[in-house]
């Protein structure tokens, strides 16, 4: 019994291996029995044990291979079921007329039906594997690829159409219904397309276009709106001309009642018809609505045609507003006529005005004339406006009044150049509201101060001067005025600038370069006008003539520079000594004259000795060297007692100082 338990155990043991062997079982129960270490009792028991487990175990198995055999038969009719449905599938496929094929998510061709080959013309060999891509015209490859890539999950369909050339030349256009699928996933598996020929339909879209297209041509072509409207009124034609008129579009307005254009007068077409248009189909004036709401003047007339049992009603109406409008447009352009004429006048005004103004200050012998002239010039041009001309002083430096007008000048009389934003900026300056905008710190704020306008004065580049002009009224500097401002400014710096040029000219051709005194030309020409002045006025008049003591020698001390020096030094000392009416001239090297109008002998020979005085208390340097003391010799003549013209008077004072220089230099003396 030992040993036939023993090979039981083993046995059962290796069952239960070769059960493990399939997978059944995880591991064998007792690999090796030691007989010598177990007892009968418990040989027996183990035995037991082993057999109960392996008859367990052998129930499990059982119903694992029945479970087996359901799902192997479960498969088994699901594929025949697959393959029943796929040649179902392919049966009717191949039996539609449209053209079908799936893609991969490559858009490699993995099925094509037999229209799909018949349209292409090759085989499905031939097309299977293919890319459906190559199929199609390259012009219309990236819509194609667009459309396929926007479908997805929540908009797996779609309908694409497109032109093709066919392999034999044919140009036809598809239709196409495409379906992305997806696996549970959300993986793209591939696509089903399902394509039409749809060649005969866009001709006859195409045909139908053309004829809808020459009919809008021939009813858009007419100005006027033309409304066709059916039995309640609906409006069924509305061409461009109406478009226009009424302001709606044909999508807007097709299918919505006359009523919206037209007044309650039209609300009963077939009854209007009879009682108005049968007979003659113009009504005369009456009052449309546009889509914004306004109401517009029109003509219309309103015909009645029958297309089988459909009555048609056509409303043929023209927009009268501007015929209506005319005599109002008429009146505006009269009125802007005039204004235009009136500004014509006041521009021919102005131009008149400053064509005067020129005329005058081209005519002015002086700047000092100029400024006078200038005021009465520039206001009739400016009425309402205060204003002034700056000039830039000798110094160059600060800008001085020389004319203004109106009540009052709102500006500083002096100024620098950088207290006006015109000069600095180098162009006009407007200040529209001076109580808000930046004004120059020229310009003074004042309460009724309303405008302000600065222009600069510019000659050659260069600034002369400004021409400033305020209001106390707002709006009075308008455009057209600081274009006048800007012209009388350029004449103003034109005039100007031919005055001093006239005066600098002048002053080189009558003064001695060195000293800046009068030349002797001037002073012969000058010396003949004041003896005639003197005779007419019977006035006395003095002269002067005036020559430094030793001056050769100071050019052979210390040199010409310094000579010139001296003479410099007593020029400007004479002229600040004499009167404004005497007139100091360079008569010849170092010989000076001074005409002196109105003085007679006696107040001429005090004149002389205080000049001679006063030289002999200068003191000048050259080269940080004191020249040391600078004297003259005076010779004194008068008018009549000397003489009645000039050249009498010119060898009375010469004979003069031959004797102050006889006599010792230093001194006055007068003609005998």
């Amino acid at each position: 019994p030992l040993g036939i338990t023993v090979r039981n155990i083993n046995q059962l043991n290796q069952e239960l291996l070769s059960l493990q062997e399939i997978g059944t079982t995880p591991e064998p129960i007792i690999r090796e029995v030691q007989v010598s270490h177990l007892t009968e009792s418990e040989l027996d028991r183990a035995y037991q044990e082993l057999k109960t487990r392996f008859r367990k175990q052998q129930e499990e198995l059982k119903q694992a291979k029945r479970q087996i055999q359901q799902e192997i038969s479960r498969r088994q009719q699901l594929a025949q079921s697959l393959a029943k449905n796929e040649l179902l599938y392919r049966k009717v496929v191949e039996q539609q007329r449209e053209l079908v094929c799936r893609l991969s998510p490559e858009l490699t061709l993995t099925f094509v039906n037999t229209a799909y080959c018949r349209y292409f013309a090759k085989k499905s060999s031939q097309l299977i594997g293919r890319k459906f891509t190559s199929l199609i015209p390259a012009k219309n490859l990236a819509l194609v690829e667009a459309h396929l890539g926007s479908l997805g999950r929540e908009n797996p369909t779609g309908m694409i159409e497109y032109e093709v050339t066919k392999p034999t030349g044919e140009v036809t256009w598809q239709q196409w219904h495409n379906q992305a699928i997806f696996n549970q996933q959300g993986n793209l598996i591939e696509f089903q397309s399902v394509g039409r020929d749809i060649t005969e339909r866009r001709v006859a879209e195409v045909a139908l276009q053309k004829s809808q297209a020459r009919l809008a041509g021939i009813l858009d072509l007419a100005e006027d709106a033309i409304i066709a409207v059916d039995k309640g009124q609906r409006i069924t034609l509305f061409n461009q001309g109406a478009e226009k008129i009424f302001g709606y579009t044909t999508l807007e307005i097709l299918g919505k009642s006359l009523d919206v254009l037209l007044p309650d007068s039209f609300l009963d077409l077939k009854s209007l018809y009879s009682a108005k248009f049968s007979q003659s189909s113009q009504l005369g004036e009456i009052m449309a609505r546009r889509q914004d709401g306004s109401q517009f003047p029109a003509e219309v007339s309103l015909s009645q045609f029958n297309s089988g049992a459909e009555v048609i009603f056509t409303i043929i109406l023209r927009d009268i507003s501007e015929r209506k409008q005319y005599e109002i447009a008429l009146q505006q352009v009269n009125s802007q006529l005039q204004d235009k004429v009136s500004q014509l006048e006041q521009h021919n005004r102005e131009m008149t005005l400053m064509n005067q103004m020129s005329d005058f200050l081209q005519s002015c012998h002086s700047l000092k004339e100029a400024y006078t002239a200038l005021p009465r010039l520039v206001k009739p041009l400016f009425p309402e406006n205060f204003g002034g001309v700056f000039l830039v002083n000798t110094s160059g430096n600060l800008y001085e009044v020389v004319a203004s007008w109106g009540e009052q000048i709102t500006s500083q009389p002096v100024f620098s150049v950088n207290d006006c934003w015109a000069l600095r900026r180098g162009r006009t300056y407007w200040v529209e509201d001076t109580h808000s905008g930046l004004l120059c710190d020229h310009v003074h704020e004042e309460d009724h101060l309303a405008e302000s306008l600065c222009v600069p004065i510019m000659a050659q580049g260069k600034a002369l001067g400004l021409f400033h002009l305020s209001s106390p009224i707002q709006g009075v500097l308008n455009e057209s005025k600081r274009h006048l401002a800007t012209a009388v400014a350029e004449n103003i710096a034109l005039a100007l600038a031919n005055l001093q040029l006239r005066e600098e000219l002048h002053a080189q051709s009558i003064r001695d370069p060195l000293t800046g005194l009068f030349n002797r030309r001037y002073l012969e020409e000058s010396l003949k006008q004041q003896i005639h002045f003197a005779r007419r006025k019977k006035q006395p008049l003095g002269m002067i003539m005036l020559d430094v003591d030793y001056f050769k020698r100071f050019n052979d001390t210390y040199g010409h520079d310094a000579g010139d020096l001296v003479l410099q030094k007593i020029s400007a000392y004479l002229q600040n000594h004499i009167r404004g009416s005497d007139i100091a001239c360079r008569y010849g090297g170092e010989e000076m004259m001074i005409i002196l109008p109105e003085a007679s002998l006696e107040n001429t020979c005090q004149r002389a000795e205080q000049l001679r005085s006063g030289i002999k208390g200068l003191k000048i340097r050259h080269n940080k060297q004191s020249l040391g003391k600078i004297t003259v010799s005076l010779g004194v003549s008068a008018y009549p007692e000397h003489g009645s013209s000039s050249q009498e008077l010119f060898e009375a004072a010469d004979s003069a100082l031959y004797q102050a220089k006889a006599q010792g230099r230093d001194r006055v003396i007068t003609a005998q």
